[in-house]
Protein backbone atom coordinates (compact mmCIF):
# COMPACT_ATOMS: atom_id res chain seq x y z
CA UNK A 1 0.00 0.00 0.00
CA UNK A 2 2.89 2.36 0.74
CA UNK A 3 4.48 1.58 -2.62
CA UNK A 4 1.15 2.08 -4.36
CA UNK A 5 0.60 5.43 -2.65
CA UNK A 6 4.08 6.69 -3.48
CA UNK A 7 3.68 5.59 -7.11
CA UNK A 8 0.51 7.66 -7.28
CA UNK A 9 2.33 10.64 -5.76
CA UNK A 10 5.05 10.15 -8.38
CA UNK A 11 2.39 10.32 -11.10
CA UNK A 12 0.91 13.49 -9.60
CA UNK A 13 4.32 15.11 -9.20
CA UNK A 14 5.33 14.30 -12.77
CA UNK A 15 2.38 16.37 -13.97
CA UNK A 16 2.26 19.18 -11.41
CA UNK A 17 5.60 19.72 -9.64
CA UNK A 18 7.50 22.88 -10.48
CA UNK A 19 10.86 21.45 -9.43
CA UNK A 20 10.34 17.90 -10.60
CA UNK A 21 13.83 16.46 -10.27
CA UNK A 22 14.25 15.95 -6.50
CA UNK A 23 10.54 15.36 -5.90
CA UNK A 24 10.25 12.66 -8.53
CA UNK A 25 13.45 10.95 -7.44
CA UNK A 26 12.29 10.87 -3.81
CA UNK A 27 8.92 9.30 -4.63
CA UNK A 28 10.53 6.86 -7.05
CA UNK A 29 13.00 5.66 -4.40
CA UNK A 30 10.19 5.18 -1.86
CA UNK A 31 8.15 3.26 -4.41
CA UNK A 32 10.94 0.88 -5.38
CA UNK A 33 12.09 0.38 -1.77
CA UNK A 34 8.62 -0.51 -0.48
CA UNK A 35 7.88 -2.59 -3.58
CA UNK A 36 10.98 -4.74 -2.95
CA UNK A 37 10.09 -5.13 0.74
CA UNK A 38 6.55 -6.24 -0.04
CA UNK A 39 7.74 -8.74 -2.66
CA UNK A 40 10.23 -10.16 -0.14
CA UNK A 41 7.61 -10.52 2.59
CA UNK A 42 5.19 -12.11 0.15
CA UNK A 43 7.61 -15.00 -0.41
CA UNK A 44 6.85 -16.22 3.13
CA UNK A 45 3.32 -17.05 2.06
CA UNK A 46 4.20 -18.88 -1.16
CA UNK A 47 2.77 -22.38 -1.39
CA UNK A 48 0.39 -22.08 1.57
CA UNK A 49 -3.20 -22.68 0.46
CA UNK A 50 -5.09 -21.47 3.54
CA UNK A 51 -7.75 -19.00 2.42
CA UNK A 52 -6.30 -16.21 4.56
CA UNK A 53 -2.93 -16.53 2.82
CA UNK A 54 -4.50 -16.82 -0.62
CA UNK A 55 -6.53 -13.65 0.01
CA UNK A 56 -3.40 -11.81 1.17
CA UNK A 57 -1.39 -12.94 -1.85
CA UNK A 58 -4.11 -12.07 -4.36
CA UNK A 59 -4.62 -8.61 -2.87
CA UNK A 60 -0.86 -8.08 -3.19
CA UNK A 61 -1.08 -9.13 -6.84
CA UNK A 62 -3.87 -6.60 -7.42
CA UNK A 63 -1.80 -3.90 -5.71
CA UNK A 64 1.20 -4.78 -7.87
CA UNK A 65 -0.96 -4.59 -11.01
CA UNK A 66 -2.13 -1.09 -10.05
CA UNK A 67 1.40 -0.11 -9.08
CA UNK A 68 2.89 -1.18 -12.40
CA UNK A 69 0.14 0.53 -14.38
CA UNK A 70 0.82 3.76 -12.47
CA UNK A 71 4.49 3.35 -13.41
CA UNK A 72 3.50 2.66 -17.04
CA UNK A 73 4.96 -0.87 -16.90
CA UNK A 74 2.06 -2.73 -18.45
CA UNK A 75 4.01 -5.88 -19.27
CA UNK A 76 4.95 -6.21 -15.59
CA UNK A 77 1.29 -5.61 -14.69
CA UNK A 78 0.34 -8.38 -17.11
CA UNK A 79 2.82 -10.71 -15.34
CA UNK A 80 1.24 -9.99 -11.95
CA UNK A 81 -2.21 -10.62 -13.45
CA UNK A 82 -1.05 -14.02 -14.71
CA UNK A 83 0.51 -14.83 -11.33
CA UNK A 84 -2.74 -14.05 -9.54
CA UNK A 85 -4.79 -16.09 -12.00
CA UNK A 86 -2.39 -19.03 -11.64
CA UNK A 87 -3.01 -18.97 -7.89
CA UNK A 88 -6.77 -18.88 -8.46
CA UNK A 89 -6.51 -21.71 -10.98
CA UNK A 90 -4.91 -23.92 -8.33
CA UNK A 91 -7.74 -23.51 -5.83
CA UNK A 92 -10.14 -26.45 -5.31
CA UNK A 93 -13.33 -26.46 -7.40
CA UNK A 94 -15.72 -26.24 -4.42
CA UNK A 95 -14.52 -22.69 -3.71
CA UNK A 96 -16.04 -21.33 -6.95
CA UNK A 97 -19.74 -22.05 -6.38
CA UNK A 98 -20.32 -18.40 -5.48
CA UNK A 99 -19.66 -17.34 -9.09
CA UNK A 100 -23.23 -18.34 -9.96
CA UNK A 101 -24.65 -15.83 -7.49
CA UNK A 102 -24.86 -12.05 -8.13
CA UNK A 103 -24.01 -11.24 -4.51
CA UNK A 104 -21.55 -12.45 -1.89
CA UNK A 105 -22.86 -15.74 -0.51
CA UNK A 106 -22.41 -17.57 2.75
CA UNK A 107 -20.57 -20.85 2.35
CA UNK A 108 -17.14 -22.41 2.21
CA UNK A 109 -15.52 -19.43 0.45
CA UNK A 110 -14.69 -16.42 2.61
CA UNK A 111 -16.39 -13.19 1.53
CA UNK A 112 -13.01 -11.48 1.04
CA UNK A 113 -11.85 -14.25 -1.29
CA UNK A 114 -15.11 -14.07 -3.25
CA UNK A 115 -14.68 -10.32 -3.74
CA UNK A 116 -11.04 -10.67 -4.77
CA UNK A 117 -11.74 -13.44 -7.30
CA UNK A 118 -14.56 -11.32 -8.76
CA UNK A 119 -12.09 -8.47 -9.32
CA UNK A 120 -9.73 -10.82 -11.17
CA UNK A 121 -12.72 -12.05 -13.18
CA UNK A 122 -13.42 -8.48 -14.23
CA UNK A 123 -9.89 -7.58 -15.29
CA UNK A 124 -8.70 -10.87 -16.82
CA UNK A 125 -10.26 -9.95 -20.18
CA UNK A 126 -7.59 -7.28 -20.56
CA UNK A 127 -4.89 -9.95 -20.49
CA UNK A 128 -6.25 -11.00 -23.88
CA UNK A 129 -5.36 -7.52 -25.18
CA UNK A 130 -1.67 -8.34 -24.78
CA UNK A 131 -1.65 -12.07 -25.52
CA UNK A 132 -4.04 -13.83 -27.94
CA UNK A 133 -3.55 -17.16 -26.14
CA UNK A 134 -4.36 -15.72 -22.70
CA UNK A 135 -6.44 -18.13 -20.57
CA UNK A 136 -9.42 -16.47 -18.78
CA UNK A 137 -9.22 -18.56 -15.60
CA UNK A 138 -12.14 -17.15 -13.61
CA UNK A 139 -14.45 -17.14 -16.64
CA UNK A 140 -13.65 -20.80 -17.31
CA UNK A 141 -14.23 -21.76 -13.66
CA UNK A 142 -17.69 -20.18 -13.83
CA UNK A 143 -18.56 -21.60 -17.26
CA UNK A 144 -17.69 -25.14 -16.17
CA UNK A 145 -20.61 -25.03 -13.71
CA UNK A 146 -23.21 -24.01 -16.33
CA UNK A 147 -21.79 -25.40 -19.57
CA UNK A 148 -25.09 -26.93 -20.74
CA UNK A 149 -27.46 -24.52 -18.95
CA UNK A 150 -29.76 -22.63 -21.35
CA UNK A 151 -31.43 -20.45 -18.65
CA UNK A 152 -34.83 -21.89 -19.58
CA UNK A 153 -35.92 -21.63 -15.94
CA UNK A 154 -35.16 -17.88 -15.71
CA UNK A 155 -38.46 -15.98 -15.88
CA UNK A 156 -37.57 -12.36 -15.18
CA UNK A 157 -34.84 -9.84 -14.40
CA UNK A 158 -35.90 -8.13 -11.20
CA UNK A 159 -33.53 -5.15 -11.38
CA UNK A 160 -30.51 -3.66 -13.11
CA UNK A 161 -28.03 -5.42 -10.84
CA UNK A 162 -29.43 -8.83 -11.74
CA UNK A 163 -29.47 -7.89 -15.42
CA UNK A 164 -25.81 -6.84 -15.21
CA UNK A 165 -24.86 -10.13 -13.55
CA UNK A 166 -26.42 -12.22 -16.32
CA UNK A 167 -25.06 -10.00 -19.12
CA UNK A 168 -21.50 -10.17 -17.80
CA UNK A 169 -21.77 -13.91 -17.20
CA UNK A 170 -22.94 -14.45 -20.76
CA UNK A 171 -20.03 -12.50 -22.23
CA UNK A 172 -17.52 -14.32 -20.04
CA UNK A 173 -19.00 -17.70 -20.97
CA UNK A 174 -18.59 -16.81 -24.64
CA UNK A 175 -15.02 -15.68 -23.90
CA UNK A 176 -14.33 -19.06 -22.25
CA UNK A 177 -15.83 -20.89 -25.19
CA UNK A 178 -13.72 -18.84 -27.62
CA UNK A 179 -10.58 -19.79 -25.73
CA UNK A 180 -11.27 -23.52 -25.57
CA UNK A 181 -12.37 -23.83 -29.22
CA UNK A 182 -9.78 -21.50 -30.77
CA UNK A 183 -7.79 -24.41 -32.21
CA UNK A 184 -10.89 -25.76 -34.00
CA UNK A 185 -11.93 -22.83 -36.17
CA UNK A 186 -13.24 -24.26 -39.43
CA UNK A 187 -12.92 -27.84 -38.11
CA UNK A 188 -16.18 -29.40 -39.32
CA UNK A 189 -15.45 -32.71 -37.59
CA UNK A 190 -15.06 -31.03 -34.20
CA UNK A 191 -18.20 -28.92 -34.57
CA UNK A 192 -20.28 -31.90 -35.70
CA UNK A 193 -19.82 -33.60 -32.33
CA UNK A 194 -23.11 -33.68 -30.35
CA UNK A 195 -21.51 -32.36 -27.16
CA UNK A 196 -20.06 -29.32 -28.92
CA UNK A 197 -23.34 -28.58 -30.70
CA UNK A 198 -25.24 -28.92 -27.42
CA UNK A 199 -23.02 -26.28 -25.80
CA UNK A 200 -23.46 -23.90 -28.74
CA UNK A 201 -27.21 -24.47 -28.69
CA UNK A 202 -27.37 -23.63 -24.97
CA UNK A 203 -25.57 -20.34 -25.67
CA UNK A 204 -27.96 -19.54 -28.55
CA UNK A 205 -31.02 -20.18 -26.36
CA UNK A 206 -29.55 -18.07 -23.54
CA UNK A 207 -28.98 -15.18 -25.96
CA UNK A 208 -32.60 -15.28 -27.15
CA UNK A 209 -33.83 -15.51 -23.55
CA UNK A 210 -31.71 -12.57 -22.41
CA UNK A 211 -32.92 -10.43 -25.31
CA UNK A 212 -36.53 -11.06 -24.27
CA UNK A 213 -35.88 -10.40 -20.58
CA UNK A 214 -33.95 -7.18 -21.26
CA UNK A 215 -36.74 -5.95 -23.52
CA UNK A 216 -39.25 -6.58 -20.73
CA UNK A 217 -36.98 -4.79 -18.25
CA UNK A 218 -36.63 -1.61 -20.35
CA UNK A 219 -40.37 -1.52 -21.11
CA UNK A 220 -41.47 -1.92 -17.48
CA UNK A 221 -43.37 1.00 -15.86
CA UNK A 222 -40.48 1.61 -13.46
CA UNK A 223 -37.76 1.31 -16.14
CA UNK A 224 -34.84 3.76 -15.86
CA UNK A 225 -35.34 7.07 -17.66
CA UNK A 226 -33.21 7.70 -20.77
CA UNK A 227 -30.15 9.73 -19.78
CA UNK A 228 -30.00 8.30 -16.25
CA UNK A 229 -27.08 6.28 -14.92
CA UNK A 230 -29.21 3.14 -14.64
CA UNK A 231 -30.39 3.50 -18.24
CA UNK A 232 -26.78 3.87 -19.37
CA UNK A 233 -25.77 0.75 -17.43
CA UNK A 234 -28.50 -1.31 -19.09
CA UNK A 235 -27.29 -0.17 -22.51
CA UNK A 236 -23.74 -1.21 -21.56
CA UNK A 237 -25.04 -4.63 -20.55
CA UNK A 238 -26.80 -4.97 -23.89
CA UNK A 239 -23.56 -3.95 -25.62
CA UNK A 240 -21.80 -6.81 -23.82
CA UNK A 241 -24.50 -9.27 -24.91
CA UNK A 242 -24.42 -8.01 -28.51
CA UNK A 243 -20.63 -8.40 -28.68
CA UNK A 244 -20.94 -11.88 -27.18
CA UNK A 245 -23.46 -12.89 -29.85
CA UNK A 246 -21.12 -11.62 -32.57
CA UNK A 247 -18.31 -13.74 -31.12
CA UNK A 248 -20.64 -16.75 -30.95
CA UNK A 249 -21.71 -16.24 -34.57
CA UNK A 250 -18.09 -16.15 -35.77
CA UNK A 251 -16.69 -18.77 -33.41
CA UNK A 252 -16.92 -22.01 -35.40
CA UNK A 253 -16.11 -20.93 -38.97
CA UNK A 254 -18.47 -23.63 -40.24
CA UNK A 255 -21.73 -21.63 -40.41
CA UNK A 256 -23.09 -23.72 -37.54
CA UNK A 257 -25.47 -20.97 -36.42
CA UNK A 258 -27.06 -20.77 -39.88
CA UNK A 259 -28.17 -24.34 -39.28
CA UNK A 260 -29.31 -23.61 -35.71
CA UNK A 261 -31.46 -20.68 -36.85
CA UNK A 262 -33.79 -23.20 -38.49
CA UNK A 263 -34.82 -24.20 -34.97
CA UNK A 264 -34.06 -20.90 -33.24
CA UNK A 265 -34.98 -18.08 -35.64
CA UNK A 266 -34.85 -15.58 -32.78
CA UNK A 267 -31.05 -15.48 -32.93
CA UNK A 268 -30.05 -12.53 -35.16
CA UNK A 269 -27.85 -12.77 -38.24
CA UNK A 270 -24.40 -11.18 -38.32
CA UNK A 271 -25.77 -8.31 -40.40
CA UNK A 272 -28.50 -7.68 -37.81
CA UNK A 273 -25.96 -7.87 -34.99
CA UNK A 274 -23.78 -5.30 -36.73
CA UNK A 275 -26.77 -2.95 -36.93
CA UNK A 276 -27.60 -3.57 -33.26
CA UNK A 277 -24.03 -2.87 -32.23
CA UNK A 278 -23.93 0.36 -34.21
CA UNK A 279 -27.21 1.51 -32.65
CA UNK A 280 -26.01 0.72 -29.12
CA UNK A 281 -22.70 2.53 -29.64
CA UNK A 282 -24.51 5.61 -30.98
CA UNK A 283 -26.72 5.54 -27.89
CA UNK A 284 -23.88 5.05 -25.42
CA UNK A 285 -21.11 7.29 -26.81
CA UNK A 286 -22.64 10.71 -26.04
CA UNK A 287 -23.16 9.68 -22.43
CA UNK A 288 -19.67 8.21 -22.09
CA UNK A 289 -18.14 11.34 -23.62
CA UNK A 290 -19.90 13.53 -21.04
CA UNK A 291 -18.24 11.80 -18.07
CA UNK A 292 -15.47 13.96 -16.55
CA UNK A 293 -12.08 12.45 -17.30
CA UNK A 294 -9.35 14.75 -16.07
CA UNK A 295 -6.04 13.00 -16.55
CA UNK A 296 -4.80 13.60 -13.01
CA UNK A 297 -8.02 12.62 -11.28
CA UNK A 298 -8.53 9.69 -13.66
CA UNK A 299 -12.29 10.13 -13.18
CA UNK A 300 -13.54 6.58 -13.29
CA UNK A 301 -15.67 6.37 -16.41
CA UNK A 302 -17.50 3.31 -17.67
CA UNK A 303 -14.99 2.99 -20.50
CA UNK A 304 -13.85 -0.49 -19.44
CA UNK A 305 -17.29 -1.97 -20.14
CA UNK A 306 -17.36 -0.27 -23.53
CA UNK A 307 -13.79 -0.92 -24.66
CA UNK A 308 -13.38 -4.48 -23.34
CA UNK A 309 -16.00 -6.28 -25.47
CA UNK A 310 -15.28 -4.22 -28.59
CA UNK A 311 -11.52 -4.71 -28.35
CA UNK A 312 -11.99 -8.42 -27.67
CA UNK A 313 -13.86 -8.73 -30.98
CA UNK A 314 -10.86 -7.12 -32.69
CA UNK A 315 -8.24 -9.42 -31.12
CA UNK A 316 -10.36 -12.49 -31.95
CA UNK A 317 -10.52 -11.50 -35.60
CA UNK A 318 -8.62 -13.70 -38.04
CA UNK A 319 -7.61 -10.70 -40.17
CA UNK A 320 -4.04 -9.70 -39.26
CA UNK A 321 -4.57 -6.13 -40.51
CA UNK A 322 -7.44 -5.67 -38.02
CA UNK A 323 -5.30 -7.08 -35.20
CA UNK A 324 -2.49 -4.73 -36.15
CA UNK A 325 -4.85 -1.74 -36.02
CA UNK A 326 -6.05 -2.87 -32.59
CA UNK A 327 -2.48 -3.24 -31.35
CA UNK A 328 -1.54 0.20 -32.66
CA UNK A 329 -4.54 1.74 -30.89
CA UNK A 330 -3.66 0.03 -27.61
CA UNK A 331 -0.11 1.39 -27.89
CA UNK A 332 -1.44 4.87 -28.63
CA UNK A 333 -3.80 4.85 -25.64
CA UNK A 334 -1.12 3.59 -23.25
CA UNK A 335 1.70 5.78 -24.57
CA UNK A 336 -0.02 9.06 -25.37
CA UNK A 337 -3.37 9.05 -23.53
CA UNK A 338 -2.24 7.87 -20.11
CA UNK A 339 -4.19 4.64 -20.48
CA UNK A 340 -7.49 6.53 -20.65
CA UNK A 341 -9.96 5.63 -23.40
CA UNK A 342 -11.46 9.00 -24.23
CA UNK A 343 -14.20 9.54 -26.81
CA UNK A 344 -11.71 9.69 -29.69
CA UNK A 345 -10.17 6.35 -28.69
CA UNK A 346 -13.61 4.79 -28.25
CA UNK A 347 -14.58 5.93 -31.76
CA UNK A 348 -11.44 4.25 -33.08
CA UNK A 349 -12.06 0.94 -31.29
CA UNK A 350 -15.65 0.93 -32.55
CA UNK A 351 -14.40 1.39 -36.11
CA UNK A 352 -11.90 -1.46 -35.70
CA UNK A 353 -14.56 -3.76 -34.22
CA UNK A 354 -16.90 -2.98 -37.12
CA UNK A 355 -14.06 -3.78 -39.51
CA UNK A 356 -13.61 -7.13 -37.75
CA UNK A 357 -17.22 -8.19 -38.32
CA UNK A 358 -17.66 -7.16 -41.94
Amino acid sequence: MIALGSAYKFLQSSNTATDRGDTLERWNIVTIDQYIKSMSQLQKYAGEQRQENVIFTLICCLSFICLEILRDNRIAAYTHLKNGLNIIDGLPAFLFGFLNSPTTTAGQTKAELQDTIRVFGRIEMFGCFYSPGFRPVVAIKAYNSRRFDDDSDMETLHNGEEAHFHAVNYFRDIMSRCYETSAHFGDATFWSQPEEQKQQQALVIRAIKLATLFQTLVEAPDAPEPGSNNFFCIQLDQLNICCAKILLEKMDGCHLLDYMRLNFPGFPTLSELRQQLNALVNLIRPYAASIPSKKLNLGFAHDADIVGPLYYIAVRCGDSSVKNMAGALLYEVNKFRGGFWDDTAIQKVVKIAMEAIT
